[in-house]
């Protein structure tokens, strides 16, 4: 899905993006400025990951929510790859703010074997540092969560401003 420098706005109450069913899909945006964008004005994930064999990849893409489930779901055995990207949740929530959120509950009526991953291999985010998955900066959902720790192998944050951290490959250690 190439934004192209288009923003597309969720007003409904319902999910924007869910890709299943042995999806493959890859965000990018190939605008010159790099302005694409996908916002959720309502509480659901800007893009939900459903299922065995389901993967998404991101490259390029603003993607921002009000959701206190988070920006990006990966659920039921689905894979999602962050390569790139920036991603920024506006929910207001005292105890757990979530950017990623990877589980699978077996009571769900739609739980499916599998085990679902977050991989972080480089993107912006706002409010989150992808090396504290699971602390109180609330990486990951705090029940039943199947979340790859941190940033991908060979990969590490950066601290840009205050708030706000990147993802880049980590220098090697002689």
């Amino acid at each position: 899905i190439d934004l192209n420098g288009h923003t597309l706005t969720n007003n409904a109450e319902a999910y924007f993006f869910m890709i299943m069913d042995n999806a493959k899909v890859v965000f990018t945006d190939s605008s010159e400025e790099n302005t694409g964008k996908v916002i959720t004005n309502v509480d659901a994930p800007a893009v939900w990951v459903v299922g065995t064999e389901t993967l998404v990849t991101v490259k390029d893409g603003y993607f921002q929510t009000v959701s206190e489930g988070g920006v990006m779901h990966s659920t039921h055995g689905g894979d999602l790859v962050i390569e790139g990207g920036e991603f920024k949740t506006t929910a207001e929530r005292t105890n757990l703010l979530i950017m990623l959120n990877s589980k699978d509950r077996q009571n769900s009526k739609f739980f499916i074997s599998g085990v679902a991953t977050v991989t972080i291999k480089g993107g912006i985010f706002h409010g989150f540092n992808p090396s504290l998955v699971g602390d109180d900066k609330g990486a990951t959902s705090i029940e039943d969560i199947k979340f790859v720790d941190g940033c991908a192998d060979g990969y590490a944050p950066i601290q840009i401003d205050e708030n706000t951290y990147g993802v880049e490959e980590a220098e090697a250690k002689i």
